[in-house]
C-alpha cells in the first residue's frame, strides 16, 4: 500500500483501459481510428471540444452523407484530453464507424483530416486502430493524470460491458 493513494487508484488506468477495449472492439466496423489532436495555439477546453465535434461531424458527413443524423447514423468513440507542457491541449482518440442495418458507411481519408485540421487548429496524426498495440490503455491513463475521457456517439452502441472494479 502507498502512503500516498490507496491502491485502487494505480488500479483505475488498466482498469479504465479494459473497460474502453471491451467497449469499443465490440462495433462492428471495418474501419477504426487511433487520432491525435493537437493545437496550435492556446484554446478553452470547451472550444477544444467544439473543433474536435467539428471533425467528427466533417467525418459523419463523408462516411454517411449529408443527412446522417436524421437517420441517427454517425460514428462512435472514446476522446480523451490532456494538457501539455506548454499548456495547450490534446486530444487522443478512438473512433469507429459502425454499419447499420439501412448504410455502410463509406471508407473515410485519414490525410484529408490531417489536411483539414493543419489548416485549422494545428497538428494530427490518424492511423488504423489495432487493439495489439493498447491504445485504449493509453486512453484510461489519462483518468489518473487528471484528464478527462469522454465517449461519443450513439450511446446503445457503446454498451459497456466490463464494471470498473
Amino acid at each position: 500500500m502507498s502512503l500516498y493513494a490507496p491502491d485502487w487508484f494505480f488500479k483505475l488506468p488498466d482498469a479504465y483501459g479494459r473497460f474502453i477495449l471491451s467497449t469499443f472492439d465490440r462495433v462492428q466496423s471495418r474501419q477504426k481510428l487511433y487520432c491525435t489532436f493537437t493545437f496550435r495555439d492556446f484554446i478553452h477546453p470547451e472550444s477544444a471540444y467544439k473543433a474536435f465535434k467539428m471533425a467528427i461531424h466533417k467525418w459523419n458527413r463523408e462516411a454517411y452523407g449529408v443527412r446522417y443524423w436524421k437517420r441517427k447514423h454517425g460514428s462512435v468513440g472514446f476522446v480523451a484530453l490532456e494538457y501539455q507542457r506548454r499548456g495547450v491541449i490534446h486530444f487522443h482518440s478512438l473512433v469507429a464507424f459502425p454499419e447499420y442495418p439501412d448504410r455502410v458507411p463509406r471508407e473515410v481519408r485519414r490525410m484529408d483530416m490531417v489536411d483539414w485540421w493543419f489548416e485549422k487548429f494545428g497538428i494530427a496524426r490518424i492511423f488504423d486502430y489495432d487493439p495489439k498495440l493498447g491504445a485504449s490503455y493509453y486512453l484510461g491513463k489519462y483518468i489518473s493524470k487528471g484528464g478527462e475521457v469522454d465517449w461519443f456517439g450513439r450511446t446503445d452502441i457503446l454498451k459497456p460491458q466490463l464494471r470498473l472494479f
